[in-house]
């Protein structure tokens, strides 16, 4: 389900490195290099794309959550 909220990122080097920030880990200075690529952003900006990796993560989750929710609810029917 993560690869559908992961946009088609043809580096794969970048790609990891949006996957580590998604997987809560800490992440390097190169895996953010990488994310970031070449373009040059403010700190303000670097705070927002963090802030907008955090949403997905936690919608991720969430959806995680009600799914498994769901499936606990169908098991005690039967």
């Amino acid at each position: 389900m993560l690869e559908h909220m992961i946009p088609k990122i043809g580096d794969s080097e970048r790609k990891n490195a949006l996957q580590l920030y998604l997987g809560g880990m800490k992440p390097s200075v190169e895996s953010t290099e990488a994310l970031l690529g070449k373009f040059e952003v403010e700190e303000k900006d670097f705070s927002e794309i963090v802030e907008d990796m955090k949403a997905v993560k936690s919608a991720v989750l969430d959806r995680l959550s009600f799914k498994k929710k769901m499936i606990l609810q169908d098991k005690r029917k039967k």
